[in-house]
């Protein structure tokens, strides 16, 4: 279970993200939330909590597919030590001694190539 904390803060970090895009439907869901609140409306599902629950299930979802996502490309990696073998190698030889970041992909033809099929 996600500590109060951390709950806290991923409702934070949303909220933010929703202000600063007025296009999200959570930026949506907290305007009919304040008119609402100022016309004195029933609020319905348009409260706190709904919209922390509703956050707490957009950033499960994203993070179950990027688990997924990672296990399979873990166990391809683990079935094909060839091509293990291969992306470390190109790593090794175009990147040797820095970290790699985005701005490598260019150079990196087949990792890039291994990492679309997944």
């Amino acid at each position: 279970m996600i500590s109060c904390r951390s709950r806290s803060m991923i409702i934070d970090c949303g909220l933010l993200a929703a202000t600063r895009s007025k296009t999200t439907s959570l930026f949506t869901y907290m305007r009919e939330m304040e008119k609402r609140r100022q016309t004195g409306a029933d609020m319905g599902y348009f409260d706190d909590w709904q919209m922390k629950m509703l956050l707490l299930d957009l950033f499960f979802a994203g993070m179950e597919t990027t688990v997924t996502t990672l296990k399979w490309g873990f166990l391809l990696a683990t079935i094909h030590p060839e091509v293990q073998r291969k992306v470390q190698e190109e790593l090794d030889n175009k990147c040797a001694g820095t970290i790699v970041t985005l701005a490598d992909r260019p150079r990196l033809p087949y990792t890039q190539a291994v990492i679309n099929t997944q």
